[in-house]
């Protein structure tokens, strides 16, 4: 039986949650992640090929996981409302259920809901953790790490106790960045400008100046957290893909800052962090 480290059963389930395409090798845990193909048509997939062509090669041994289907994910949400204690709240959620697009208007319903927005992403990501748990068991892959505990039944309490929420002011909607700090093996520099849009927690941005030629992002910002893969090209014609989890805030004018933990996938094999301001 297979084992899959704490690093890469975190890695599957950041996939999942930008809507990747993820495999296991079920001979060495590694994990493939690779975009839809509706993704490669609207970006480059140059800078995906050698993943593309490393899923091809071991597709025999490869155990796809699948992202939460629509009917357990309309449970999720209905588990959810029923253990919602505030009857105002609860009254709302479940008017949002039965109405027309579920899923996109129970999200926005839970932004003006500061008391339950965290326990909403709590439950969500235990319900996501016991969901690939039953994929690892089924497919005999052993995980014993941070989140196997979730592989068991379990209740879960949203009391709707007041508590920090999300600041919903963190909207990247039409915003641009600069980059203000990186450190070395980093591709954007100074004179790269990122431009992004943003639907629920849907995020994209195009880049481009400096060393980068064109640039592209897609992610899912999550309270103040933005988790992100990206890929470009280099004004030398270099192909490079990545991933990043960006950390949210503002400074004193009430601009965003973003501060990243980043990696590359293709291209490059360095790490480290960069740090990006709202112009």
């Amino acid at each position: 039986m297979v084992q899959l480290s704490d690093e890469s059963f975190t890695d599957v389930l950041n996939s999942l949650d930008v809507g990747f395409v993820t495999y296991i090798n079920k001979k060495t845990g590694k994990v493939i992640s690779v975009p839809t193909e509706e993704m490669l048509l609207y970006g480059d997939p140059e800078p995906w090929e050698a993943a593309l062509q490393e899923v091809e090669d071991q597709i025999d041994d490869l155990i796809k996981i699948d992202k939460m289907d629509s009917r357990s994910s309309y449970r999720v949400m209905e588990d959810f409302t029923a253990g919602v204690e505030n009857l105002k709240h609860k009254l709302k959620l479940e008017t949002v259920l039965e109405g027309r697009k579920p899923f996109r208007n129970f999200k926005d319903q839970l932004y003006y809901m500061d008391d339950l927005i965290d326990d909403w992403y709590k439950f969500r990501d235990r319900a996501q953790k016991r969901y690939l748990m039953e994929q690892l068991k089924r497919h005999e892959i052993h995980y014993e790490g941070p989140g196997s505990e979730f592989g068991e039944e379990a209740k879960i309490s949203t009391t709707g106790a007041p508590h920090q929420s999300i600041d919903p002011g963190y909207d990247l909607q039409g915003r641009t960045f600069r980059l203000v700090d990186n450190t070395k093996g980093g591709s954007a520099d100074f004179e790269t400008i990122f431009k992004y849009s943003q639907e629920g927690n849907s995020v994209k941005a195009d880049y481009q100046g400096g060393e980068i030629r064109h640039g592209h992002l897609i992610g899912k910002l999550i309270a103040a957290e933005l988790n992100m893969y990206y890929h470009c090209e280099t004004v030398d014609g270099k192909m490079k893909a990545g991933k990043a989890l960006a950390k949210l805030s503002r400074n004193d004018n009430g601009k965003i800052v973003m501060k990243l933990n980043w990696e590359w996938l293709e291209g490059g094999s360095e790490t480290g962090r960069s740090e990006y301001f709202e112009i």
